[in-house]
């Protein structure tokens, strides 16, 4: 597909003022509510009409979300279209694509990651490349001008000076897709208006805690800009119209482009219609709609207010209204009136007992417009349908027109006839509701009340069944995991919980991928009590490199399965060791190189390959500000060792040595202002950090200095660095000694291989243990767990 080719086309055909509607399959009327509005209004008009969707299950198989991606997101040739990577993966049917997850275009964590309709919704759902999803995080989306820390020619993730008051982490999609992205956005903060006092995360930097304008102004300016150079194509409008398909709503921003310049934009003080549509309008109220004005008692007025509002109107425009006991006021509103909107009241009052029916007549020059009005009196007290109707309760609703002070209100179980207990009870003149609760599900019950001589209609209501289902979050982020051959990937957590469940919980998953309960043992089965609990994931220490996926599963014989899909990579497990004897930069400008080990951000700093640079080999970095990786090292850290000196004959340098878990986005100190000589230096620093991790080296003091030869091992490789840890004590030994370091106090007993009792330690902190070489056992006697550790020389 040639994405440019298909924008050029359709702003060619803009330019010639022909609308994009000629494609879109809109149904008639699906924007009419819309009509006449601005600014928040309109936006709020448009969440009404598009908030509700029929959303598919997340997740592989039939009637998930890889079956609507096969529909939504598969090119002519059987690919899928990946808005985040060049790669090009054959569609799998009902499956996920080979190392390919489901992207949230707009992160879910931005709303806490509830598995509601947000969570499901292909409008922002996309098939991507697992490495890519990964990388874009939760990070705001804005123009990567700084350090870039991914970039894989679709899109980039690193600093942003686009938000004012300081640079953010932040991706940004490719000029092709730029304006699809922004509608993505826009149809999100509408679709999901009422989410506004739940956006969290790193939405903060891109979001406002409210319903309007929501987004940060430079994030407004941003996304008009991106919907101006990167206009609607045809594949996009396509699109909405297969998920309006598959779920039953549209994103207005693609079928009415210009709905963000009437909301956000240069056209906030004009109301919105269409562009085909200039022609005298009845905007409100719509022919052949109907309004129930609800039910009243006898002899006592109902009313309700109503807009008339007329586009373009040809004079005055006059109301009448059929039908007993109905009656609206005034009967006549001026064009001006009409033009800016103005509401009438409708009344319904009678003497007779019963429901009546009328019709209001709207009428403009030659525009009409004909609404059915319904209203019901009683001949007593009317008793409401009830609301909040849950498994074990509902709200009884009523109305006292007549202001009975006290008004008696009697519930009753319908198979026993009899009132429940504590019922009739007494209300006052002014309480027209009243919670009910404690009830038995899937149960029939009633109420109707009395009082001053009257007395009610009766209200029926079953309560809900109970409703067996699960729900999981997914309390790291995305089920996404890398490793190298040999060790296993950090583990990720996963909180499950049941809600009338009964049976105990299935919880499974494939090879190389395994779960556990305690992170002692692993397996692709565990069962979960009906309650649900708290599992881990990881991908296993396999010897096999690759592209790994495959579902999590969730199952009993009382719910419908639930699936999460799991990605990881298994890299070729090789030695760290950065000579930068293979890169190329000349200059101090800040930028990417790459070098023999990995790619490294150069801030104020270049290659240096002079007499004066100090350096084992040809080349060495020359740092006057930083170095860091800009790639995530598999496999943690054991060591580091590094060479270091002052350029050429400059005095009085020092450098600094951080480590980062995220990417790069927080460091940790390994070591604060190393003094260098004019002589090349060995250092060598004892880390011990699992997990995907990035060094940064940072020149405190003097003007220049060198870096060169940066060695790192694995964590907990076989030369004696191991540690073992949970939430509460930490074991691990350095060359000939155990360290043990304990937040609480606790007692550890020492074995040798064989079982044979060595020695016994209390420890509230931290001890070392000096010990011949060998494996040991220790026992942990607080709570009965053993641990086996190397102690090497």
């Amino acid at each position: 597909m040639n994405s440019m080719l298909l924008k050029i086309k359709i702003f060619f055909l803009l330019f010639l003022g022909i609308s994009l509607q000629l494609w879109a399959q809109i149904p008639d009327g699906y924007y009419d509510s819309a009509l006449g509005k601005k600014k928040a209004e309109l936006k709020t008009a448009l969440h009404k009409i598009i908030g509700k969707a029929d959303v598919l299950d997340y997740g592989s198989g039939a009637g998930k979300t890889w079956s609507g991606f096969v529909q939504t997101d598969v090119d002519d040739e059987g690919y899928y279209v990946d808005m985040y990577s060049p790669n090009r993966v054959k569609a799998n049917g009902n499956s996920a694509g080979s190392g390919m997850n489901i992207e949230h275009s707009f992160a879910k964590s931005w709303w806490g990651g509830t598995k509601n309709q947000a969570y499901k919704d292909i409008q922002q759902l996309r098939p991507s490349n697992s490495k890519a999803n990964s990388s874009k995080g939760s990070w705001p989306m804005a123009i990567v001008d700084g350090k870039t820390t991914y970039d894989n020619g679709v899109i980039k993730v690193g600093k942003s000076s686009s938000r004012p008051g300081g640079e953010i982490t932040a991706w940004e999609p490719s000029d092709q897709y730029k304006g699809d992205f922004a509608r993505i956005y826009m149809y999100m903060v509408t679709c999901y208006e009422n989410f506004s006092e739940k956006w969290t995360g790193n939405s903060v930097n891109q979001l406002d805690n409210n319903t309007y304008p929501v987004f940060e102004d430079w994030t407004i300016k941003m996304l008009l800009e991106w919907c101006e150079k990167d206009p609607v194509d045809d594949w996009e409008i396509a699109r909405n119209d297969k998920v309006y398909k598959i779920q039953g709503n549209r994103n207005p921003f693609v079928d009415h482009p210009e709905l963000a310049e009437y909301i956000w934009g240069d056209k906030t003080d004009t109301e919105w219609y269409p562009e085909d549509n200039n022609e005298p309008t009845i905007i409100s109220p719509k022919d052949k709609s109907e309004i129930d004005l609800g039910m009243t008692a006898v002899n006592y007025p109902l009313s309700r207010e109503l807009l008339i509002k007329v586009r373009n109107p040809e004079g005055n425009i006059s109301l009448s209204i059929t039908g007993t006991g109905f009656s609206v006021t005034p009967e006549t509103i001026t064009a001006e009136e009409g033009k800016t909107g103005k509401n009438v009241t409708l009344t319904y009052t009678t003497a007779i007992a019963g429901r009546s029916e009328g019709n209001l007549t709207v009428s403009c020059g030659s525009l009409v417009s004909n609404v059915d009005m319904k209203a019901e009196a009683v001949d007593g007290i009317p008793a409401l349908q009830a609301t909040d109707i849950t498994k074990n309760s509902f709200t009884a609703n009523w109305i006292n027109p007549a202001h009975i002070q006290d008004i008696s209100l009697t519930v009753y179980q319908n198979s026993s006839g009899s009132p429940l207990p504590g019922f009739p009870k007494t209300v006052d003149e002014n309480t027209t509701k009243m919670e009910i609760s404690g009830l038995t599900p899937d149960t029939e019950y009633s109420y109707n009340l009395s009082g001053g001589g009257l007395t009610s209609n009766t209200v029926t209501i079953r309560t809900l069944p109970l409703n067996p289902h699960i729900e999981y979050d997914l309390e790291d982020g995305e089920l996404l995991f890398t490793t190298i051959t040999g060790y296993a990937s950090d583990s990720k957590r996963i909180q499950i919980s049941g809600t009338d469940t009964s049976l105990p919980l299935q919880i499974n998953t494939e090879s190389p991928f395994e779960l556990s309960g305690d992170q002692q043992e692993w397996n692709t089965q565990l069962v979960l009590p009906a309650e649900g609990g708290l599992v881990y994931v990881r991908l296993s220490a396999s010897e096999a490199p690759g592209n790994y996926s495959a579902d999590l599963t969730i199952s009993s014989s009382e719910i419908e399965e639930e699936s999460e899909p799991l990605s990881g990579v298994i890299e070729i497990k090789k030695a760290f060791s950065e000579t930068f004897e293979n890169g190329t930069k000349g200059s101090y400008n800040n930028g990417n190189v790459e070098c023999s080990a990995t790619e490294w951000y150069m801030e104020n700093s270049l290659i240096g390959t002079q007499s004066g640079d100090k350096k084992n080999g040809k080349q060495s970095a020359r740092i006057k500000g930083s170095i860091e990786m800009a790639k995530d090292k598999p496999g943690g850290i054991g060591m580091i060792s590094l060479y270091g000196a002052n350029f050429s004959s400059d005095n009085d340098g020092s450098f600094s040595l951080f480590y980062s878990t995220d990417q790069g986005t927080t460091w940790k100190t390994v070591q604060k202002s190393e003094t260098l000589t004019n002589t090349l230096q060995k250092f060598t620093y004892i880390v011990n950090e699992p997990g995907n991790i990035r060094i940064k080296i940072v020149k405190d003091k003097g003007n220049r200095i060198n870096i060169d030869d940066i060695e790192i091992s694995d964590y907990d490789n076989p030369d004696g660095i191991t540690r073992i840890e949970n939430s509460l004590f930490k074991i691990y030994s350095f060359q000939n000694e155990l360290i043990i370091e304990s937040l609480q106090k606790s007692i550890f007993a020492i074995y040798d291989i064989t079982g044979a009792y060595i020695n016994r330690y209390e420890v509230n902190g931290n001890i070392r243990i000096p010990l011949s070489a060998g494996v040991y056992l220790i026992k942990n006697l607080s709570d009965g767990k053993t641990i086996k550790i190397n102690i090497n020389r």
